[in-house]
């Protein structure tokens, strides 16, 4: 192979079909062929790219063609961000509790079960590589962009779910890219946006961070890794191209954190693969070339989304960012070694998942329903019910408070599905307010549900003499604020998921909450424990 072809098999660009502020887009034919003409290591797709399982699977197969027919060699990874939960990309595809509501199942044959169906589904659309299993320990409730995407704040629970989940990925031929090491789940900031710094020496990550990823680093493909600064570990700096001051050089470019932490300490010689490259963390901070010889020189194999193609200037940009990182190699700012070992890693990576082109057939996933039905009822969490406030009969007067439209259609599904059931009486009375509506709150209602979406604004009035009934339905540390309800339970869910909808029907005694509590919940000083992790109410 040429440096050309060599370095083209470690990037990993995405595409967008549709940007709404450009002319220049190219169709989803051209787009295909022009991307198997470039020989990647491989490419990602996301939302805005699948308009159906079938067109996708369409789309793949073109891209395949074009790289057999130019005379690709080489197979290419097919990625996609299939986490299960907040992070699911598949259009059509089952939608799932998340990786919180399995820490509160903590049950590997929940997490087989739920993964199973989800690698099934990306693999009969003609994906490969699952961004997948999140090894974050959740062990910053303010963190803000990992949240209820981490099964815990145990490492102990994250190691031992997140070996059960890359192993059923195997199960469907699946790749899994474990991440984001050495661990996110401690940041204050959105990667996205910002660079975060996370404060600890290798000895206290070794504690807690890094607990999963070695639990995982004999088993997964791949290791992503996390845009972020490690001060006590990292020590060499860059001038922020944004700011003008020195910033540590995050872990995705720091070769102490990869080549040292990661492959030495850690035994790990499977692909490492970026974060997004073009993420605030890093393309608000280093210069795109720059970051790439870091990168490359730091030990990462595959630079994932070092720009965005669309259109016929994108394309020619990225010729531009080969040939720098080739003439970089001919100069020897970056050893070819380095890129032959890398090189070596995904090849060998390609060969072991080697799989036939033929197109796959694409089963009726409405048949997976169950599945995702059965995480919901085994994750919702009790943590307190005073004087057996639950279960309710279906004969009270009941006022549900909602923050948003996803929740009012969750309760709404969930009240349907009882009535078809008989679990609540013909005449009953749910009645549903939005959280924003104006007005006093009425005060002729025997039951006063209030759901939160990570923060709540509603008060019950004190010595209202009624039933009080608190549902988080999203991340658990609200419920700090909470504890002079009734009843409180946790369901770790998202916007438009099947958590919430299970959890209301709890209310009303269609199962027994069973779920612990995954995390700890601080209270607003950030360090009284108002809830324990593992806490639950026992069942009736």
């Amino acid at each position: 192979m040429t440096i050309d072809q060599k370095v083209r098999q470690m990037i990993m660009p995405s595409f967008r079909f549709w940007k709404p502020d450009e002319t220049e887009a190219l169709p989803a034919e051209t787009m295909a062929r022009k991307l198997g003409e470039q020989h990647f290591g491989g490419i990602i797709l996301f939302s805005d790219n699948i308009v159906s399982s079938e067109q996708t699977a369409s789309f793949l197969r073109m891209v395949r063609k074009a790289n057999s027919e130019t005379g690709g060699s080489v197979p290419y990874f097919f990625a996609i961000d299939q986490e299960g939960g907040q992070s699911s990309r598949l259009t059509g595809g089952t939608m799932m509790c998340g990786n919180m509501a399995l820490g509160a199942a903590n049950d590997e044959s929940v997490v087989t079960e739920t993964v199973q169906v989800l690698g099934s589904e990306i693999s009969e659309v003609g994906f490969n590589v699952d961004f997948a299993p999140v090894l974050d320990v959740n062990d910053n409730p303010a963190n803000p962009i990992i949240g209820i995407r981490s099964f815990s704040d145990d490492p102990e629970i994250v190691a031992r779910l997140g070996r059960s989940f890359i192993k059923a990925l195997h199960n469907q031929g699946i790749m899994a890219a474990s991440k984001h090491f050495p661990g996110h789940g401690n940041a204050a900031v959105d990667s996205h946006v910002g660079l975060p710094v996370v404060d600890k020496s290798l000895e206290e990550l070794q504690k807690t961070e890094l607990v999963p990823f070695k639990a995982a680093s004999d088993i997964t493909d791949m290791m992503m890794t996390a845009h972020i600064q490690f001060p006590q570990i990292e020590k060499d700096t860059y001038v922020s191209k944004e700011t003008g001051e020195k910033v540590f050089l995050p872990a995705t470019l720091s070769k102490t954190i990869i080549s040292d932490v990661l492959r030495k300490d850690l035994g790990f010689d499977g692909v490492v693969v970026t974060d997004a490259m073009v993420m605030g963390a890093i393309s608000r901070h280093f210069d795109m070339l720059d970051a790439a010889r870091l990168a490359i020189n730091a030990g990462v194999d595959l630079i994932l989304m070092p720009m965005e193609l669309y259109s016929e200037a994108s394309f020619k940009a990225m010729d531009d960012y080969v040939n720098a990182i080739v003439r970089m190699v001919e100069e020897g700012k970056i050893p070819e070694s380095r890129i032959d070992e890398s090189v070596g890693r995904i090849l060998a990576l390609k060969e072991k998942y080697k799989s036939s082109d033929e197109p796959k057939w694409i089963s009726d996933w409405r048949s997976h329903a169950p599945f995702r039905w059965r995480t919901a009822f085994k994750s919702v969490t009790l943590l307190k019910d005073r004087e057996r406030t639950l279960p309710l009969t279906g004969k009270e007067r009941v006022l549900v408070i909602c923050p948003s439209v996803f929740a009012r259609l969750s309760v709404e599904e969930s009240v349907g599905m009882m009535e078809r059931s008989a679990i609540i009486p013909e005449e009953h009375v749910i009645d549903i307010r939005m959280e924003g509506e104006a007005g006093a709150l009425p005060l002729d209602y025997d039951v006063y549900v209030v759901i939160s979406e990570n923060k709540c604004d509603v008060r019950i009035p004190e010595g209202l003499g009624k039933k009080t009934v608190f549902i988080s339905s999203c991340l658990p540390y609200d419920t700090a604020s909470a504890t002079d309800y009734d009843a409180v339970l946790a369901c770790y869910g998202y916007a438009g998921a099947i958590n919430l909808c299970a959890c209301f029907s709890a209310l009303f005694g269609t199962f027994n909450p069973k779920g612990r509590l995954p995390v700890a919940v601080p209270g607003p000083d950030g360090r009284t424990i108002i809830w324990k992790r593992g806490d639950r109410v026992s069942s009736h």
